[in-house]
């Protein structure tokens, strides 16, 4: 489930949103372009259109993400769905984690949960280009 989008703007379409601590992240389309925004509502600190998007799956689950390009930086947002288990039943549990990672000149510099699960939207495979796949 995705979080408030409070740093979309009207007529924007949310493709991912959650909250980091007291800030947010979300990535919002419209008339076929991204945007990438992080900070609070009315104080957005940085604001990328260089969007790129991959996706893996693995054995149980599989990531999806989207990186902004800042300078030396990237802003990876993703979602991951991970077998967590087996119920008695037999039947598959699904762990989910969302968050941000981010990168300095390809060096991690922090890594961060969403509070609460997000998930990227299936529209974003529609508007942002393929790119490669960020490993965390």
């Amino acid at each position: 489930m995705t979080q408030p989008v409070a740093l979309c703007r009207p007529g924007e379409a949310p493709l991912f949103s959650c909250a980091i601590g007291p800030k947010q992240v979300a990535v919002c389309g419209r008339n076929g372009a991204a945007v990438y925004r992080f900070g609070r509502p009315g104080q957005v600190e940085l604001t990328s259109t260089a969007l790129t998007m991959a996706m893996r799956g693995f054995a149980g689950g599989g990531e999806t993400q989207i990186t902004a390009s800042n300078k030396d930086y990237r802003y990876t947002v993703f979602d991951r769905t991970t077998r967590a288990g087996f119920g008695d039943d037999g039947r598959h549990d699904a762990g989910m984690t969302s968050g941000l990672l981010i990168q300095r000149a390809g060096r991690n510099v922090a890594a961060r949960r969403c509070t609460g699960a997000a998930t990227i939207s299936a529209k974003a495979q529609a508007i942002i280009r393929p790119g490669p796949y960020i490993p965390h």
